[in-house]
């Protein structure tokens, strides 16, 4: 079971507060976990015993986290990044700390936590101001059950090219990096608009995704056609390469331009978000396949002749097994029947959630979801109070879709202004996780499934920060796992 700290079989949860002050640190940032079968409260900062560093003001310790087993004994292992972590001089270089869990939980098992920057002597490059090391966060274990992490640098410079970024990855204890200069890259389809050459403010690693067949790596500041910050998505085959020191397979690297649908313009952001799932459609074998979820918050659409600039808009892509990447769907407020007025602003996209169920098994409507965060949209009177917008990736985008907020699926408050719902949110095959970081109740809110696909009724088991056994945040809910 995934996010199980204990081993005990039930979903444990995981949430950060990166702008939280840690031991009266300013923005040190912490992460309270959740123990599911006991109720147990653990906050964790870089000052809690077994905790490698120590805090330090603005590092932002859980600004992304994500869990794996990452060592194969049955209990999953917290990564929580720190991407504004200074490493010597070196202002912003970043670090991640992985948290070893056991049948006691966090930091009580054998094995100690260890740190792991650009500066440490197995991870890729060098620690340099404004890398953001740790800035994305993706793990999962390859066919063989391997156990593979990745880790973003978006604001890694290569060469004199600045922010060109990078991601390493730690597959059977080797680290290995790739960035948009590596053997391979970019994609040698000469029909479409992919720029050959890392450039400046790519940001390459500012979002990643994996299954494990497949990994998705986003670069939103790729200038495509001499527009700037459109953005492009790279999609890998987690069979690595040949190479003395091996890397994911590149097997397609795209903008709107070519080969997908769409313009690609300036400061569409393409790739902002990435997420995926395993895809085993109904009567055909369990082949190696996932859906990648493309999040183009700045997106501007027009509809009956009106423009509307960043109003948002998700693009799927199927990975197959034999190495094709293709279209699956498009998802946006100006799609037929989906509910909801589209809006300047509402940066639709800006965070995607695919959500497979049932993973080993076959997906059906209501194991094969796509979330998608609406931090941007208004409500009457309340700006950007956001919502949460659910699909099923199966059928039409607006066959089955729901809007998400206050008053409905038992979602407890009320809507206001600058919420910025959205922005944050993680599942299980039983609930979706939805937090309201930036509300002024700040919380994460356990769903039942049932809730949000067919109107049940169940109670909804709310965590909020400033309660009896949660600390009082600033960001509580800025990152989940």
């Amino acid at each position: 079971m995934e996010n199980d700290f204990n081993g005990d079989g039930v979903r444990d949860l995981a949430s950060a507060d990166p702008e939280a002050a840690a031991a009266g640190v300013s923005a040190a940032g912490t992460v309270t976990v959740l123990y599911g079968a006991t109720g147990a409260v653990q906050v964790i900062h870089q000052d809690t015993a077994g905790v490698p560093d120590a805090n330090e003001a603005g590092e932002r310790f859980g600004l992304s986290l994500t869990s794996y087993d990452a060592n194969s004994d049955g209990c999953s292992d917290l990564l929580v990044g720190a991407p504004y972590e200074d490493i010597g001089t070196q202002v912003d270089a970043g670090a991640v700390c992985l948290l070893y869990g056991s049948p006691a939980g966090l930091l009580t098992g054998a094995t100690a936590a260890i740190s792991y920057d650009q500066s440490s002597s197995a991870v890729p490059g060098e620690a340099e101001a404004g890398d953001w090391f740790g800035y994305s966060l993706a793990a999962s274990k390859t066919p063989a059950n391997v156990p593979f992490l990745l880790v973003g640098a978006p604001g890694e410079d290569l060469g004199t090219t600045a922010d060109a970024g990078t991601v390493d990855l730690l597959h059977a204890g080797t680290w290995a990096g790739f960035d948009q200069g590596s053997a391979g890259y970019p994609d040698t389809d000469t029909s479409d608009s992919v720029v050959t050459t890392y450039e400046a403010n790519d940001r390459f690693g500012y979002a990643v995704a994996a299954t494990p067949y497949h990994i998705a790596v986003g670069a939103p500041g790729e200038t495509a056609l001499g527009s700037a910050f459109t953005g492009e998505v790279a999609v890998y085959s987690t069979t690595l390469t040949t190479a003395t020191t091996p890397i994911p397979t590149l097997l397609r690297a795209a903008t709107q331009d070519g080969p997908l649908s769409g313009a690609a313009e300036a400061n569409d952001l393409f790739a902002a978000s990435l997420s995926m799932a395993a895809y085993h459609p109904s009567g055909a074998m369990l082949l190696p396949r996932s859906l990648i979820a493309v999040g183009i918050p700045g997106e501007d659409l027009t509809v009956d002749g009106v423009d509307h600039d960043s109003a948002g808009r998700v693009m799927v892509l199927q990975a197959n097994e034999s190495g094709t990447v293709v279209e699956f769907g498009e998802y946006s407020q100006s799609v037929a029947n989906v509910d909801d007025d589209i809006a300047s602003g509402d940066h639709f996209g800006q965070q995607v959630l695919v959500v497979n169920r049932t993973p080993n098994g076959y997906a059906t409507s209501d194991t094969m979801l796509l979330m998608v965060g609406v931090p941007g949209k208004d409500a009457p009177g309340k700006a950007d109070t956001g919502y949460v917008h659910s699909f099923s990736l199966l059928g039409a985008a607006g066959d089955a879709d729901r809007i998400l907020r206050p008053g409905t699926a038992g979602l407890p408050g009320a809507e206001a202004a600058q919420d910025f719902r959205g922005l944050s949110f993680a599942a299980s095959a039983d609930h979706l996780y939805l937090a309201t970081p930036y509300a002024e109740n700040q919380a994460v809110h356990r769903v039942p499934w049932a809730n949000v696909l067919s109107s049940g009724t169940s109670a909804v088991t709310t965590y909020q920060a400033g309660s009896t056994s949660i600390p009082a945040g600033a960001s509580f809910g800025a990152a989940v796992s």
